[in-house]
């Protein structure tokens, strides 16, 4: 038996194929899913080079989730850290199973700014603490990340009624 694992994702520069969807779980928990697209690049047998698109389902809970749903649109530059979690369904049309994964993410970086923002660069910074943002210091570069940190992580097990239907 292992005294311990690790299970990290760290998926930096996929853009979202879709804006975000803001729902709640049965105990009234926010939950932000979307699915971020990111390149694979490989050379095929003929020396050139190709991409291959990869999709990661993320989800977000908590209370930055509603924070940061306006942001999360189609197209934006994000990098995920979180952890892998795997889980099974039933479907209800055909009663065939099904196993899929979602990364459960712990902090959200905006890599670039949603088209509707302001032009002029700046830094926020969010902490499950401190809702509200905080301007970037003298010693702070100024350029248009944003940091969503989900400090106060809930690992309670997920159930049928948080899983999205297909």
């Amino acid at each position: 038996m292992s005294l311990f694992t690790i299970n990290i994702v760290v998926l930096e520069g996929g853009r979202l194929v879709r804006d975000a969807e803001l729902r709640y779980t049965n105990n009234s928990t926010p939950q932000l899913s979307f699915t971020i697209a990111m390149n694979e690049s490989y050379k095929d047998q003929s020396g050139q080079w190709q991409d291959k698109p990869e999709y990661h389902k993320i989800v977000f809970y908590g209370k930055l989730a509603e924070s940061i749903t306006p942001s999360m649109k189609k197209g934006i530059k994000v990098s995920i850290t979180g952890r892998l979690s795997s889980y099974s369904y039933e479907d209800k049309e055909t009663g065939k199973k099904h196993s899929a994964s979602n990364v459960i993410a712990d902090k959200v970086i905006l890599l670039d700014r949603p088209k509707q923002e302001s032009d002029t660069p700046s830094q926020r910074s969010y902490s499950q603490n401190n809702q509200t943002p905080k301007q970037p210091d003298q010693n702070t570069r100024n350029d248009s990340r944003e940091e969503y940190v989900q400090s106060d992580f809930d690992y309670s097990p997920l159930t049928d009624e948080d899983m999205p239907a297909f």
